[in-house]
């Protein structure tokens, strides 16, 4: 199984990600913004990235350039479920031009996730359920 490293600020979303992909076996990593995830990513290998992509401190968007940086062959999958200023599929649309892999729309079910972190790690059939 991989090492997955959560990022989102929602404290139940990350807590709900966590039980589900931990329940698969996955070693997992939870942190509530991206600069607690670029410490993670510059000190530990880690298979795959799964953020938020509008969050304080840092947001999904610096994190994914930072990642860049760090020329690590992380995977990426980004979730988001809109802001006040910003739908999630304009801030999902954004994340796809810097490499991200795959997206999810916020809320998901349990299923979209684990169909979605397959296909990432194992380049199987694209899940039903991409946006």
């Amino acid at each position: 199984m991989a090492t997955i490293l959560c990022i989102d600020d929602d404290p139940q979303m990350g807590s709900l990600m966590c039980r589900i992909l931990e329940e698969r076996g996955h070693v997992v990593r939870l942190v509530n913004n991206g600069k607690a995830g670029e410490e993670i990513l510059r000190k530990q290998t880690i298979e795959l990235l799964i953020t938020d992509i509008l969050m304080p401190e840092m947001d999904g968007i610096e994190l994914l350039f930072k990642l860049r940086a760090l020329d690590t062959c992380t995977k990426v999958l980004a979730i988001s479920g809109g802001g006040r200023y910003i739908d999630s599929s304009a801030a999902l649309d954004m994340v796809r031009m810097l490499g991200v892999q795959y997206t999810l729309r916020k809320p998901f079910k349990a299923e979209d996730l684990l169909d979605a972190v397959t296909y990432v790690l194992e380049g199987q059939h694209a899940p039903t359920h991409s946006i």
